[in-house]
């Protein structure tokens, strides 16, 4: 099995948040983070903050795991690759 090189130079970011899920109206967020067409971060957690919206829930949420994505696009260009921008995938139009 062979790579393309440009399979590995972008990063795919999928987010999303559910407002006020929990019994003390915090939010939760799931993410997904995709190199090379493979899985490298799958996480569903509930949110530390409370928020006031569906909009603020879906922020919230990206900006929780959107350190990751900067960590691995960093450890990326540190080995050397010129990665292409991240493409974050958002189903809020009010965030969006």
């Amino acid at each position: 099995m062979t790579i393309d090189i440009n399979d590995i130079t972008q990063l795919h970011f999928y987010a999303d948040s559910a407002h006020m899920l929990n019994s003390d109206i915090k939010g939760h967020t799931g993410a997904f983070v995709t190199i090379g067409g493979g899985a490298i971060l799958a996480k569903s957690k509930k949110q530390r903050l409370n928020s006031s919206s569906s909009c603020e829930a879906e922020l919230i949420g990206t900006g929780e795991y959107l350190k990751h994505v900067t960590w691995v696009r960093n450890f990326m260009l540190a080995q050397g690759y010129k990665m292409k921008p991240t493409i974050l995938y958002q189903d809020n139009e009010s965030t969006i």
